[in-house]
C-alpha cells in the first residue's frame, strides 16, 4: 500500500503547523511499512489519503473511497467549533462520508458519527521525533495554544503565586523557538479549552513526552483500558496554591519523572498504530 498524507491548508493559513509533529508521528509510522509522502492541498487517487484540516475542502471534492480523515476536534455540542456555520457543517458531512481516525476516544462515542468506520489512535512514543538539541532546563513553566478565556483565567491564577510562565500563544505556538522552550521549560502546561472539556489533548502533550519533558495537565478523563497517558503526566486535580506547589516538586524528583517517561516509551506504538490503520484499511 502507499499513502498520502495530505494537509489541506489555505494560503498564507499558518495553523496547519498545529499538527506538524502528528503528522511526522503518521510518517516515521507508515514508513516502517510502506511508500509515504507528505502533500499539501493534493489528494492521490493511487495512494490511500490521510487527510489533516478535512473542512478546509472544497464541500463538493469528491474523495476516494479509502481516504481516513484525522479527527483532531471536540465532538462535544456544548464546546465545538464545527456545530456552527457553513464550514463545520462541511466538516461534518466529511466525517459521515468517510473513515476516521480521531485523536480522542470519547470523540468516537459521540452519536455525531453515523457510521463505524472509525478508530481512536493514541499519539505514542517516536523516536524520530526526539530533538536533535540538549535539554537544558530553565525556571519557567510552557503555555501553548489558543488562548480561551478560560485558559487566561488559569494562567492569570498561577502567576499569582509567582510562579513564572512563558506564554507562548502570541507569537510561536510551532516550530523552531516553540521547541527550544520546550526544551528548556520544567514543564508543559496542558489546559483544557473551556471547563467543560475533560478530554486529554494527546496533539500537545505526546510530543514533550517523547523529549522527556514533564506534561502538567488539569485532570482528565480516559476510558477503561485505554489509560496511554494518565501515568506518564503530572494531573492536577485543581489549581490552588498548595496543590500546584505539590505539582512542582514532583518535577523535582527526576527518578520519578524519568519512570513517567520510561512508561510512555514501553508501549508498542507501531504494533499500535498499524492495528488502528489496518483495521480501517478492511472496513
Amino acid at each position: 500500500m502507499k499513502y498520502n498524507l495530505s494537509i489541506i491548508s489555505p494560503k498564507m493559513w499558518i495553523h496547519h503547523s498545529a499538527v506538524n509533529e502528528v503528522v511526522l508521528y503518521f510518517y516515521f509510522m507508515i514508513k516502517k511499512k510502506a511508500d509515504v509522502q507528505i502533500s499539501f492541498n493534493k489528494i492521490v487517487f493511487d495512494r490511500i489519503n490521510i487527510i489533516f484540516f478535512a473542512w478546509n475542502l472544497p464541500k463538493d471534492v469528491i474523495l476516494p473511497e479509502n481516504s481516513i480523515i484525522f479527527q483532531s476536534e471536540d465532538l462535544d455540542k456544548s464546546t465545538g467549533w464545527i456545530f456552527e456555520g457553513e464550514i463545520g457543517t462541511k466538516y461534518l458531512n466529511f466525517l459521515n462520508k468517510h473513515k476516521i481516525i480521531d485523536y480522542a476516544e470519547f470523540n468516537l462515542q459521540s452519536n455525531i458519527i453515523n457510521h463505524q468506520n472509525k478508530k481512536f489512535l493514541p499519539l505514542l512514543y517516536c523516536e524520530d521525533l526526539k530533538f536533535k538539541f540538549k535539554r537544558e532546563k530553565k525556571d519557567f513553566l510552557l503555555f501553548y495554544g489558543a488562548l480561551t478565556e478560560h485558559r487566561k483565567k488559569i494562567l492569570k491564577k498561577i502567576n499569582k503565586y509567582n510562579i513564572k510562565i512563558l506564554d507562548a500563544s502570541e507569537c510561536w505556538n510551532y516550530g523552531y523557538y516553540r521547541d527550544l522552550a520546550i526544551a528548556e521549560t520544567l514543564a508543559v502546561l496542558n489546559l483544557h479549552k473551556t471547563e467543560a472539556i475533560s478530554k486529554f489533548q494527546s496533539v500537545r502533550c505526546f510530543y514533550p513526552l517523547i523529549n522527556n519533558v514533564p506534561v502538567i495537565t488539569q485532570k482528565f478523563k480516559l476510558s477503561e483500558g485505554q489509560d496511554w497517558y494518565k501515568d506518564s503526566v503530572n494531573i492536577i486535580d485543581d489549581l490552588t496554591l498548595e496543590s500546584t506547589e505539590i505539582i512542582l516538586d514532583q518535577l523535582k524528583d527526576e527518578k520519578k519523572q524519568n519512570e513517567k517517561f520510561q512508561l510512555f516509551e514501553s508501549y508498542d506504538a507501531k504494533k499500535i498504530f498499524f492495528e488502528c490503520i489496518d483495521s480501517l484499511n478492511d472496513m
